[in-house]
């Protein structure tokens, strides 16, 4: 259908081409609304609230919204078309402690750098500014131990903004998370332990025991590449050694579950170490693509986004990351090439 024939068809059957400054939003009340933004001035949003066949026009304050309502009705108001605008935007997510949605306008902004007199001073400005805010939001992650938070931050701030840290600060960062998830392990299998008898419980350490250390020194190996972001080829090299580690441990731990197939509690202690250690692969992983997507290196990361897709099908990080990675390859002119989401909505401010 040509673009003639198709703009007749909007006028013959009367149908309406999406209009993007109107938004489902959310209040702080909980209550939602439909409304059709008319202009954002300031902190006060002038709307028409859209109800069954008719409409009125309100106004309220931007802070009677929950913040991802506040950010898109003043993104609908004010679409962003240069650097300057998109760099407005990671500010004002920035404030309303919206991650995402301000690594999302980063990566716009950076692609928008030709405009700037000085580009390298503005993409360190950019940089810099969204390095603080990512540092800020992480280390509260961690107070607050929110550990699924934590790890996505550390993540995106040690592949995407590993320039802005120095090394000391990231491996302290990747410390302390390790130590929150080695404390949350450590609770859950004294939970489970605490109703075995001590003479079973010690059987079944004993067993665990060499495995639990390799996991160990693959956690290790993990948060020396995180560590060592900057340095993107001893990165992803430590990356693929860990994961070369989890996988030893993993061949000890089935061959010795199929040595005791009747061992339960043997069996509990061993699926959970599967689980982590699947996990901890595919960070591995992606840490690894991360690293070397930054660094252009297309085939390189899409190697290991094929690796995490074996590992998880589902992944969606690694789904998005292979369509970014397939255009930015393509076109070979990306700023940073890697992808936005993470499957995983950040909010500084909630608990686990």
């Amino acid at each position: 259908m040509t673009a003639s024939v198709l703009a007749t068809a909007f006028v013959v059957f009367g149908l309406q081409q999406p209009d993007d400054r109107i938004l489902n939003v959310q209040f702080q009340n909980g209550t939602y609304a439909r409304v059709q933004v008319l202009e954002v001035r300031g902190e006060a949003a002038r709307l028409r609230l859209l109800a069954l066949d008719g409409s009125i026009e309100v106004k309220h304050e931007l802070d009677e919204f929950e913040s991802e309502s506040a950010f898109r009705l003043q993104l609908a108001a004010r679409p962003p078309k240069s650097f300057d605008d998109h760099f407005w935007l990671v500010r004002r997510a920035a404030r309303l402690e919206l991650p995402n949605e301000m690594s999302e306008h980063v990566a716009r902004a950076l692609e928008r750098l030709h405009e700037k007199k000085s580009p390298e001073q503005a993409r360190g400005l950019l940089e810099s500014f969204a390095s603080r805010q990512l540092r800020r939001w992480l280390g509260q992650a961690i107070e607050s131990e929110r550990i699924e938070d934590s790890v996505t931050l550390l993540e995106r701030l040690s592949t995407r903004f590993a320039n802005t840290v120095p090394e000391a600060e990231l491996e302290e960062f990747a410390a302390a998370v390790e130590e929150l998830e080695n404390d949350r392990s450590a609770r859950r299998r004294a939970e489970r332990q605490a109703r075995l008898d001590q003479k079973i419980r010690k059987h079944v350490e004993k067993r665990l025991e060499p495995i639990r250390r390799t996991v160990q020194r693959g956690d290790g190996l993990l948060r020396q590449a995180i560590a060592k972001s900057r340095q993107m080829t001893k990165s992803a090299n430590l990356a693929s050694k860990a994961i070369d580690t989890y996988r030893s441990a993993w061949r000890t731990a089935s061959a010795l579950q199929q040595k005791f197939p009747q061992d339960k509690p043997l069996a509990v202690e061993i699926e959970s170490l599967a689980n982590h250690l699947h996990d901890h692969s595919i960070r591995a992983a992606l840490h690894a693509a991360n690293t070397l997507t930054v660094r252009s290196d297309f085939v390189g990361a899409m190697e290991w986004v094929q690796q995490v897709l074996a590992l998880d099908p589902s992944n969606r990080e690694a789904r998005e990351m292979r369509q970014t990675i397939a255009v930015a390859g393509a076109a070979a002119s990306g700023p940073w090439g890697w992808g936005l989401g993470n499957g995983n909505p950040l909010t500084p401010g909630s608990g686990q």
